[in-house]
Order: structure tokens, then C-alpha cells, then sequence
């Protein structure tokens, strides 16, 4: 009985038989499936005074790489503020990553092609995350790193936002053809999906209102609508004149927080709450 070793993984194989041949194929398909998901980095984190304001600045990841934040409309520090998804790619592709934000410690969640870097999300409990690689919608559990295809965009329509709601059962997902789009939801559960509202323009950041059966979505830097889950009342919503930019919902749902950008260029910039 011969041993043979690997990084991490041993495969016992019961002299040169078709089944021991067959089994040892399957580990190492399985080791190779892995690729580098789970691997961990040692720390690249740094303090430092800023030249111009002589504050301590403290540096979580090497400028050698890449390393992007989710989405303004995503979940991406954990409750306890203890780490952070985003995505890095110091491993030569975009993947998600955990960012431990005491330590600085860094480890590869995913090994795909295509990544969306701006659809990460975690979910409300922190248990999962979503993404989007390719023309897939994905969910992934943060413990293990299992993953499974939760929902594939049809053809002829392209990807857009991504946003998972507040209660945590389906994502919201933005999809293209020219220069129309339509919101989606798709069930975190099972990958049941329906259309909620197809536009004229191409719509984004799909945001769920805390506490109601609504949306909120982006019209360009120029407008925000809001429509019901079931697709009533599609409206455009009365904001002050000017570009918006980021525009977000209070924890309760209650108050439409949004930064104006007004059209008269003497005027500074501000940030303002439309209450329903």
C-alpha cells in the first residue's frame, strides 16, 4: 500500500487497481477544482503619517495590487466589524476575498472567471455572499466556501447591478438588451425568478426598501424611481434639481438619503433625505 502526499491532502491508494486509479483521479480533480480558494495571505497591512494632513493613515493592502470595495448599495463589512468582503487580484484574476480589518490577514473566497468585482454582497447574517461571474448568479457559503449557481441570465440580455434585500430571501439583479433593462428578483433558496419591471433606459443600483415590498433604482446620475415588488406604481420620485448621486435608504426604510449635485456650479454640493 503506497502513500502518496500532496499539500495538505494524502490519497491512499490499494496497489495499481482500476478503483484505486479511479478514486485517486477524483481527488486530484477535486484538488485541482479547489485552485486557490481558501488560500491565505499573510498581512500587507501598514501605518503611516499622511504628508499632507500628518495624520496616522492606516493601510489595509499593498498598492502592488488591486483591491476594490463592494458596491455603495452592498453589504460589505461584516456586523462585528471585524472583516470585509471585497475584491482583490493579487492571485492574477479578480475574486472575492476576506479582509480581516483588525490584522489585516487576507483569504481568496473564490476561484471563477469573470467576476463582477461591484456585485459582492454578503447577505444580512453574514452566513453567505453573492456574486455575479459571467452570465451567473452565484451564492457561496462564507464558512466553507461552498458555492452553487443560483440563476444563469437568459440570452440576449446582459448582466447589470447586483443587490441582495434586507430580509435576505432574493436578490435583486439589473438586466440589459441596448438600451433597455429590467429588475429582477431571484429567491435565494431555490433560483425562482420573475420579472419586476422592464424600462426604456438602462436602469441601476436595484436597492430593496428596509420594512416595504419596494425598490428603488438609478436612472443615470439624473433620476430615482421607485416601484412596488409586483411592478405597480413604477414612479419617477421628486428629488431636488441637480445630479443625484448614491442614493440609499435609512435603516428603516422611512427616509431617501441622496448626495445633490446642483446645476449651478457656484453652489457646494450636499447631502439631503427625502421622508415617505
Amino acid at each position: 500500500m503506497n502513500a502518496v502526499t500532496g499539500i495538505g491532502t494524502i490519497i491512499i491508494m490499494a496497489g495499481p487497481t482500476r478503483r484505486g486509479l479511479l478514486l485517486s483521479g477524483l481527488a486530484a480533480a477535486r484538488i485541482l477544482a479547489e485552485g486557490r480558494r481558501a488560500e491565505a495571505f499573510p498581512s500587507d497591512a501598514a501605518r503611516y503619517a499622511d504628508p499632507l494632513t500628518e495624520l496616522d493613515v492606516y493601510r489595509l493592502t499593498k498598492p502592488d495590487y488591486s483591491t476594490t470595495m463592494t458596491a455603495y448599495f452592498n453589504r460589505g463589512i461584516a456586523r462585528n466589524s471585524s472583516w470585509m468582503l471585497c475584491c482583490c487580484d493579487r492571485t492574477g484574476t479578480p475574486q472575492a476575498f476576506h479582509l480581516d480589518l483588525k490584522h489585516g490577514d487576507m483569504k481568496q473566497l473564490t476561484d471563477v472567471q469573470d467576476l463582477d468585482s461591484a456585485s459582492l454582497t454578503l447577505t444580512p447574517d453574514n452566513r453567505q455572499f453573492c456574486y455575479l461571474a459571467g452570465r451567473s448568479l452565484y451564492v457561496a457559503m462564507v464558512s466553507n466556501l461552498k458555492e452553487r449557481e443560483l440563476y444563469r441570465i437568459p440570452d440576449g440580455w446582459e448582466p447589470g447591478d447586483l443587490s441582495v434585500g434586507p430580509d435576505g430571501t432574493h436578490a435583486s439583479l439589473i438586466e440589459k438588451r441596448g438600451e433597455a433593462s429590467r429588475l429582477r428578483m431571484v429567491t435565494l433558496v431555490q433560483g425562482a425568478s420573475r420579472t419586476v419591471i422592464e424600462s426604456p433606459f438602462v436602469m441601476s443600483a436595484p436597492i430593496a426598501r428596509p420594512m416595504r415590498a419596494q425598490f428603488l433604482y438609478r436612472q443615470g446620475g439624473e433620476a430615482v424611481w421607485m416601484v412596488n415588488a409586483d411592478g405597480t406604481q413604477n414612479r419617477k420620485l421628486k428629488l431636488a434639481a441637480g445630479g443625484v448621486g448614491t442614493p440609499n435608504w435609512s435603516t428603516d426604510g422611512r427616509t431617501l438619503l441622496y448626495l445633490n449635485f446642483p446645476d449651478d456650479k457656484t453652489q457646494v454640493n450636499n447631502l439631503r433625505g427625502r421622508i415617505r
